[in-house]
């Protein structure tokens, strides 16, 4: 194997802390919107088991199932466009690491490794969170989805280019200059990461999370580890 190629969210990452701490600083800010029961930690508690659910359906699966399950105030419940813009807001802002990324970066690289990231999202959203990670030096090359399919049709929510589609695994390799099949691809979503990479070539490692593995156990990767610190095992 060549190389190593990443999903970002909560797998480089984490993204409940990230969750966590962005809830904890802006809690001025949403109280005002929850459920009238429900004090910071609750709500905290709530929306990471919620987005591990329902996060595959976008933040309107998220948005949806909070509604539902009354997580917001009914007499001041936002609109889907307010929560998804203080969602894009915060996450702007904060950014938790995960303390053995940069170690593991930095052995992948010394051991000769080509890395990439391939992550679904808008171009400065990503960019962003790469950012205040300070980690986007390690990798050979990044593809945004979102500058993909702006790049390719002109339309950057065009998903036919966002993982799961195989273009933007292939795109991967071609930049890469390594065959699909010399690569790992490491990502903690069923169907966009380890569906999306094993039907381009890759061969897939799955990052538990708090989200269940929807699929018969005989679709499960080789290769699954709690978190990508396990990823010393195929070094």
């Amino acid at each position: 194997m060549r190389g190593f190629v990443f999903d970002l969210d909560n797998t480089l990452f984490d993204r409940y802390g990230t969750i966590r701490a962005l809830m904890m600083n802006e809690s001025e800010h949403i109280i005002p919107y929850l459920n009238a029961s429900y004090d910071i930690e609750r709500a905290v508690c709530h929306a990471i088991h919620t987005e591990s659910l329902y996060i595959c359906g976008g933040w309107e699966g998220v948005y949806d199932a909070l509604c539902r399950e009354h997580f917001f105030n009914v007499e001041n419940m936002p609109e889907y466009k307010k929560f998804a813009d203080f969602v894009r807001r915060c996450f702007e802002k904060y950014a938790v690491p995960f303390p053995f990324t940069v170690r593991l970066l930095e052995n992948l690289k010394s051991a000769g490794y080509k890395l990439g990231i391939i992550t679904n999202g808008d171009g400065k959203l990503q960019r962003r969170k790469i950012e205040l990670l300070k980690f986007g030096g390690f990798f050979d090359e990044i593809i945004v989805s979102g500058e993909f399919a702006d790049k390719m049709c002109g339309d950057e929510r065009n998903f036919g280019h966002w993982k799961p589609n195989r273009i933007i695994f292939d795109e991967m390799a071609r930049r890469l200059d390594i065959p699909a099949n010399e690569l790992y691809y490491v990502g903690d979503n069923p169907l966009n990461d380890v569906r999306g990479c094993a039907a381009a070539g890759f061969v897939p490692v799955w990052i538990k999370s708090l989200s269940p593995w929807p699929y018969g156990s005989c679709e499960m990767p080789e290769y699954s580890f709690d978190n990508i610190d396990g990823l010393r095992e195929l070094i």
